[in-house]
C-alpha cells in the first residue's frame, strides 16, 4: 500500500501517491496476447468441448499470422496507445513514489523505470571488482562463465594498489550518486 503523498505547499493530496501498490499501471501485453485474450473464449466455443488449450492457441496463432495488417493494427494501435500511458506515469510519477511502495520488488521496478526514462541516476558499481569486470571487454561467442573466469583472473593479478584504484574510484561513485539522488528526492 501507499502512504499518502501531501504537497506541503497547498497540502492537496496527490492522486498519483494515493494509488495502492496493486493500482501501479501493469507491464501491458503485446498486440498479438491482446488478440489472443480477446477472442480465445470464442475460439473455444467453436471447438469440440473436449479440446486442449494448446489447440485453441494453434488455431488463434494461425488466425493472427494470416490476419491482414489493417486487422492487426487495431490491436497494434490499441497496445500502442497503453504503452505510451505506461510509460507517461512513470514520466511523470513524482520521485517519491519510491518510498511511498511498501513492497520491494515493486520499488524496485519504480526505481529501474526512473533511471530508464533518465530521472535518477544509475547506482554505481558495488565494489571495485564490479567496476573492473564492466570496463571488460567480452569477445563475441565468448560465455558467460569464460567471460567471468577471465575477468577473475585478471583482477587477482593486479596489484593491491591497483585494485585500490578502482575501490576508490567506486567510492567516490557512490558519494556523488548518494548526493544526486538526495538532491533530487528532496528537491
Amino acid at each position: 500500500m501507499f502512504r499518502t503523498c501531501i504537497y506541503s505547499m497547498n497540502q492537496s493530496v496527490n492522486p498519483i501517491c494515493a494509488r495502492t501498490a496493486s493500482q501501479l499501471p501493469k507491464k501491458l501485453p503485446n498486440a498479438y496476447s491482446l488478440f489472443v485474450s480477446e477472442n480465445y473464449k470464442l475460439f473455444k466455443s467453436k471447438l469440440p468441448p473436449n479440446t486442449l488449450s494448446k489447440e485453441v492457441l494453434r488455431q488463434l496463432g494461425e488466425t493472427w499470422t494470416t490476419m491482414p495488417m489493417i486487422k492487426k493494427s487495431e490491436y497494434i494501435k490499441r497496445h500502442d496507445e497503453a504503452a505510451n500511458e505506461y510509460d507517461n506515469f512513470f514520466k511523470t510519477a513524482p520521485l517519491r513514489l519510491i518510498y511511498d511502495v511498501e513492497d520491494k520488488k515493486e520499488q524496485k521496478l519504480i526505481m529501474k523505470k526512473f533511471v530508464q526514462y533518465g530521472r535518477l541516476p544509475k547506482k554505481p558499481p558495488a565494489s571495485g571488482y564490479a567496476l573492473f569486470v564492466s570496463r571488460q571487454k567480452r569477445l563475441p561467442g565468448q560465455k558467460s562463465q569464460d567471460f567471468i573466469r577471465s575477468c577473475a583472473e585478471q583482477f587477482s593479478r593486479l596489484s593491491e594498489g591497483e585494485k585500490q584504484l578502482y575501490k576508490d574510484e567506486v567510492g567516490v561513485m557512490k558519494q556523488e550518486y548518494d548526493t544526486l539522488f538526495a538532491k533530487l528526492m528532496n528537491g
